[in-house]
């Protein structure tokens, strides 16, 4: 309970946990999957998460790519969709997402990101992270993320 009230006076601002760093927690204001990360840890109200899942999750200028989920909006100017944690898809932050939005009763919403993930394996085999635009593979292959699925 003392962390989950930390983390919201030190990082939660407009409705998003920003990551943060520093002895001050300066908030990085960049839009990764990270500010998916409090739906699995159970951090948010219905209400608060329902808000996330809908402005920016599902959001086609955001998180909501042909292949699902970048690891960082593409809005920002750093995604780069083949460029390792500026925008590639990993399975192990889609794990996290999926499991976030089942905490929340978002069945359908997590179940076409796990749609999305098994047609990233069956596009480009076991790979270590993925374009979110093409599906193309990245990175070592035949790599164990992907047994998450």
């Amino acid at each position: 309970m003392e962390i989950s009230k930390a983390m919201s006076k030190l990082m939660l601002e407009d409705g998003i946990f920003w990551s943060t760093y520093g002895e001050d927690y300066k908030r990085i204001k960049i839009k990764t999957w990270a500010m998916f990360a409090p739906l699995f840890a159970n951090l948010l109200t219905k209400n608060e998460a329902k808000e996330l899942v809908e402005k920016h999750l599902l959001n086609p200028k955001e998180f909501w790519t042909k292949y699902k989920i970048p690891t960082v909006s593409i809005d920002d100017p750093s995604f780069d969709p083949e460029g390792f944690w500026r925008g590639p898809v990993w399975i192990a932050t889609n794990w996290f997402i999926y499991k976030g939005l089942k905490n929340y009763g978002f069945n359908d919403i997590a179940e076409q990101i796990k749609e999305s993930s098994i047609a990233l394996i069956e596009k480009s085999g076991f790979r270590e992270y993925f374009n979110p635009n093409t599906g193309e593979g990245f990175g070592a292959k035949n790599f164990t993320w992907l047994g998450l699925l």
